[in-house]
């Protein structure tokens, strides 16, 4: 309920307007009485009222000049009620900023009127100073953001800050942070969007204990705050960067230990004045992409790569001929020592993010046309798929990027020896149906392996792998079993089943069947007929 004082030196106009209609009904009370203006300054003295009701003419103080001491430190709603229809009164109350002069007896609908104009005001005000609340941080964090990317000269950042009660000097050390909050480190199918606002508000009021008088903190991201450091006691730039690491690993401790969340903090050149700050952000940036490197929940500072990045030298193309090579071969820990040396060089070389993706990108898009050369030769699309592209640009570190890469070479090489496996067995069905169709012919693995498209030693070794004979002799077993089917289910001449299976010589043949048979191919077909007859 909003709080009403009357102030009237009659008991009854009092009475009066304090029955005049059911106050609470319309959001107010009536919380208070005076007699006369000295009374009415000892009440709000002693409570909070939000409207105030007066006389004009009263005993003492008088009316309007109780408005008068009011407006000396306040903006209270001030409602005149009087008797007295006179220019000069009213002219004195608007000039003080009364919401309205009132004639007794008062009309109750004016008054009701009033009151909801009233209410609504200080619903309004209330609003307006929630915003200002609110506002001045977010002006705050723009002006110090701005000011630290060098959107606006130091004087003019100063210049706007002391508007804000932030007194900063031109002259003394700066240096910046950056701060990171490794969110993915603790995600959960659990974790809301409203969970990681508190998680980033709390590490935001760490800091800021953390920091007290020495510092300030603005949003950077959504995931990451900057620092504005300030020194006023190192004596040297080596001083004042070493404060800067200190603080920064102060924040570490307490946000690790109060939050529970790891964070990642790049700490920037110190600058020797405030005109030098976007130098000391901009070096933190570098700092913080060595992250990607480094790895997460980490202070990066300069003393642990060094001030400068190595010229790089990636031999991007020689590691993927030799990768491929050792893929093509099947050697697992070759791939693994491969891409084991290439991490090496992105650490040692200091690689930016952006030209590790590059690399990657280029090596995970020759395995897809792998793929499509070996593996599956209908695909035509040789590009990267929009989930390996999104894989590779979320990457949080060099070594996720470095392990899927990984995965991915396996995945291929288990497709190339799955696809060489039918391949083989395609290729010896084909052999094997050729013999069964022209072993009467003059045929040999080498015109076969013509037939097919394949190496002849190749397609012999993968003959033999396969089923445990060369080739000579599976077509020798081919050619034998004909001759014996012959043999014994036909009267045919010796001479004409040799010629029938591929034999031009018969001395070649004879020999060869004694060789497979142990007899001879009339004792052969002999034996067979004896034994037929003795079944009979």
């Amino acid at each position: 309920m909003l709080k009403v004082l009357i102030v009237d030196d009659e008991p009854g106009a009092i009475k009066a307007l304090k029955y005049a209609l059911d106050w609470e009904s319309f959001g107010f009370v009536v919380a208070g009485e005076a007699m006369n203006g000295s009374m009415a300054i000892e009440r709000l003295k002693e409570n909070h009222y939000d409207l105030l009701f007066t006389d004009i003419r009263m005993p003492g103080i008088s009316g309007l000049e109780l408005i008068a001491v009011i407006r000396e430190h306040s903006d209270l709603p001030i409602i005149v009620v009087s008797g007295y229809e006179e220019f000069e009164y009213v002219k004195e109350c608007l000039k003080h900023g009364v919401k309205d002069y009132l004639l007794k007896p008062v009309d109750e609908n004016e008054v009701i009127k009033l009151l909801k104009n009233v209410q609504q005001d200080i619903k309004s005000a209330a609003e307006l100073n929630q915003k200002l609340h609110l506002g001045v941080p977010a002006m705050r964090d723009q002006l110090l953001k701005k000011w630290a990317h060098g959107g606006m000269t130091s004087s003019q950042a100063l210049a706007q800050l002391h508007l804000l009660n932030m007194d900063l000097k031109e002259q003394g050390w700066y240096s910046c942070l950056l701060i990171e909050m490794d969110f993915q480190e603790m995600m959960d199918v659990h974790r809301t969007e409203r969970d990681i606002e508190v998680l980033s508000f709390a590490v935001r009021n760490v800091i800021e204990e953390v920091l007290g008088s020495t510092g300030y903190v603005f949003e950077e991201s959504l995931e990451r705050y900057g620092v504005i450091l300030m020194d006023d006691e190192a004596s040297t730039l080596e001083e004042a960067y070493e404060q800067g690491i200190h603080r920064a690993e102060s924040i570490k401790q307490c946000v690790r230990q109060y939050v529970k969340l790891p964070i990642t903090i790049g700490v920037g050149e110190a600058a020797e004045s405030a005109s030098l700050l976007k130098h000391s952000l901009d070096s933190a940036a570098v700092m913080l992409d060595r992250k990607f490197l480094l790895g997460q929940d980490s202070i990066i500072t300069y003393k642990k790569g060094g001030n400068e990045r190595k010229s790089l030298s990636i031999s991007s193309i020689e590691t993927t001929k030799h990768l491929i090579e050792a893929m093509q071969l099947g050697d697992r820990e070759r791939v693994a020592e491969l891409l084991s040396q290439q991490l090496e060089q992105f650490v040692h070389q200091e690689a930016p993010k952006s030209v590790i993706q590059s690399v990657l990108f280029d090596l995970l898009a020759t395995l897809i046309r792998m793929e499509r050369e070996w593996v599956n030769a209908k695909q035509d699309d040789a590009s990267l798929a929009a989930d390996e592209l999104q894989r590779i640009l979320q990457a949080s570190s060099v070594q996720e990027l470095i392990q899927y890469t990984k995965e991915r070479c396996l995945q291929v090489m288990a497709q190339l020896e799955e696809t060489r496996k039918d391949q083989r067995s395609h290729a010896i069905d084909q052999v094997k149906r050729i013999v069964a169709k022209e072993y009467a012919s003059n045929l040999s693995l080498k015109s076969i392996a013509e037939t097919i498209y394949m190496n002849p030693v190749y397609l012999g070794h993968l003959f033999k792998a396969s089923e445990g004979k060369s080739f000579n002799d599976y077509l020798l077993q081919v050619r034998m079993e004909h001759a014996k089917a012959q043999l014994t289910c036909t009267n045919k001449k010796i001479y004409a089943i040799a010629n029938e299976v591929g034999y031009r010589q018969m001395d070649w043949f004879y020999k060869k069947f004694k060789e497979y048979t142990g007899l001879s191919a009339g004792e052969f077909r002999a034996q067979y007929a004896q034994g037929e007859e003795e079944r009979s």
